[in-house]
């Protein structure tokens, strides 16, 4: 509950734009990769806010969309614990928004924003960048946040040309390298060229390279019962009798568990705006990340909503759900109880107003009988 006060409180001092400036400095992790064409890289966005108390983060990343294909962002284990616009590429492509908080306020040192997971599309030079005129970085200040200076380290990436000897691997239980299943049983498939060996290593280094050890089984290998997170699959194949060839990857991303901490809380608009009544509402998952919700209020569900979300029927008591789901379809509820109170607070004004009526009548009534007698 405390949580979602902090919340509600946020999504009102974002709005505030003080003049005072501090420092933090926004960085890509790598900063430099040399990269094969239809590999995919997932690149880190770092922020280390030099020992000021941060609010809100608000950016905009830019990226060469002719080289550089968006395939996933996972926000799981993000140092911000409430996103207002979660990450996402806009319309037009080449750019990434987001807005996110720290509820409590807290320093962040050096720590993870989100992950971008690009496939390289064209040979070439590419830079991923942060849009400094169009992010802003808001610090705890004595009476409302304050900007903080951003600096920003970019990366650089160099796309060269496929490796044609690599391997074709593929899997019946995840398919898509770039998607999140809630299935902890995964089973690797790859084409048998004829290589007189294969070795091959399943762990959650991207860059760990299999030894140079035969497996007896080739072909296929299941790993069963396996944790959350991200798994990336290493092969090689001996091409003569003493040499071996390069490993290709492949990732495989499981996340088994629903989100938590779901958190709902009514709040009212000002008077100024209506003074509707509103459901906000916040989860966490720190393996795929929250991707959606859906709120439930009488018989109606309304999907792919944000927070908040504005009670549709403000007179009539009744249970709204939440429902948040992460990015592998795994879900978590909960439950708010709205009472009417816009139905009260309407019938008490109305009160209100027919009582002063009454009122003025009666003292007009009675002194025109005054005068009458």
């Amino acid at each position: 509950m405390k949580n979602m006060r902090k919340l509600l409180l946020m999504t009102i001092l974002f709005w505030c734009l003080p003049i005072i400036s501090h420092a933090a400095i926004v960085s890509f992790s790598p900063r430099e990769k040399i990269m094969q064409q239809n590999e995919t890289v997932e690149v880190s966005v770092w922020l280390d806010s030099e020992l000021e108390i941060i609010n809100t983060v608000q950016g905009e990343i830019t990226y060469p969309k002719d080289y550089l294909r968006v395939e996933d962002i996972i926000t799981g284990g993000s140092a911000l614990d409430v996103w207002m616009v979660e990450p996402q590429v806009t319309v037009e492509g080449g750019k990434i928004m987001f807005t996110g908080g720290v509820t409590e306020g807290g320093y962040v040192i050096n720590a993870k924003l989100f992950t971008i997971v690009f496939t390289g599309t064209k040979t070439g030079e590419t830079e991923i960048n942060l849009d400094v005129e169009k992010s802003q970085v808001l610090a705890y200040g004595d009476e409302k946040p304050e900007p903080v200076e951003i600096k920003v380290k970019p990366s650089a990436y160099v796309i060269n040309p496929s490796d044609p000897y690599k391997i074709n691997i593929t899997s019946t239980t995840h398919p898509e390298e770039n998607i999140w299943y809630g299935n902890n049983k995964l089973s690797v498939q790859w084409e048998n060229t004829g290589a007189l060996d294969y070795s091959y290593i399943l762990n959650k280094n991207e860059t760990k390279e299999p030894d140079s050890a035969p497996e007896q089984e080739t072909g296929s290998k299941t790993y069963e019962n396996l944790t959350d997170g991200v798994y990336y699959f290493g092969i090689k194949q001996k091409v003569s009798d003493d040499d071996w060839g390069q490993t290709t990857f492949q990732k495989f991303l499981i996340d088994t568990t629903p989100p938590d901490n779901l958190q709902a809380l009514i709040g009212q608009t000002p008077e100024g705006l209506d003074g509707q009544f509103f459901v906000s509402f916040s989860a966490q998952d720190s393996v795929s990340g929250v991707t959606s919700y859906t709120v439930q209020e009488g018989k109606h569900i309304y999907e792919n909503l944000s927070s908040p979300y504005t009670i549709q029927d403000q007179d009539k008591k009744q249970i709204i759900t939440i429902t948040a789901f992460d990015k592998a379809g795994n879900e978590t509820q909960t439950e708010v109880q709205y009472n009417g109170q816009g139905r009260s607070y309407k019938k008490s004004i109305l009160f209100i107003v027919i009582l002063v009526v009454i009122v003025i009548a009666f003292f007009v009534l009675s002194k025109r009988r005054r005068k009458i007698k």
